[in-house]
């Protein structure tokens, strides 16, 4: 069964309230820092020894350079939507999240790539698509505090704001620094429902 994003009967202003609070004020965890060549801070190993023999990648390996492009790529999409700039993000956060679909199928446990599936899917619209990623990463790591973060933030973009409130609990019971981020969220999703006026429609059936 589909979740459904909220319906036009809450009016523009919840939705809007929810939009802008979805991206959240914290980053995905960023990527492991890029290999590089002792001696040589900042060229990579291949830019200081082009002739040194190519070593083969494991697939961990692999998958961490699929996640620091992506992780690039959400930058990038987050930069775009300060501009105002949406089909442009949504392009970055489009690339991402195929880049951090090949990066979990490379390593199925990289848990922060399920998170970062989970963010660009739900930036994407594809909201189904994100609460199963945030399943996985969950899953895998419970006690993972951002994810548990950006699912409160989910929530509360399909309108259900009890287990949003569930979210916070956990984070306030384990002293998170993300409980105020969620409280804010939450905070300002009520006061944009307060501040709605019922549905003409649905007034006018009763």
């Amino acid at each position: 069964m589909k979740i459904r994003i909220l319906v036009p009967s809450l009016a523009l202003g919840l939705i809007a309230a929810s939009s802008a609070l979805a991206d959240g004020g914290y980053a995905p965890p960023a990527p492991p820092p890029r290999e590089t060549k002792p001696n040589s801070p900042g060229g990579t190993q291949s830019d200081n020894n082009d002739n040194a023999p190519k070593k083969d990648l494991t697939p961990r390996e692999r998958a961490d350079r699929l996640y620091a492009d992506a992780y690039d790529e959400v930058s990038d999409g987050k930069e775009e939507m300060k501009k105002g700039k949406e089909k442009s993000a949504l392009k970055h956060f489009g690339k991402a999240l195929e880049q951090c679909k090949e990066a979990v199928e490379l390593d199925s446990t990289y848990y922060q790539a399920w998170n970062l599936i989970a963010y660009t899917s739900r930036k994407t619209g594809k909201v189904d698509d994100a609460f199963a990623a945030y399943a996985k990463c969950l899953a895998l790591n419970p006690d993972f505090e951002i994810a548990h973060e950006y699912r409160g933030e989910a929530y509360l973009q399909i309108g259900n704001l009890p287990k949003a409130k569930e979210e916070l609990s956990w984070l306030k019971a384990k002293g998170s620094e993300y409980r105020t981020e969620l409280a804010e969220a939450i905070a300002t999703y009520e006061k944009a429902k307060a501040a709605t006026p019922p549905d003409s429609s649905a007034a006018a059936k009763k």
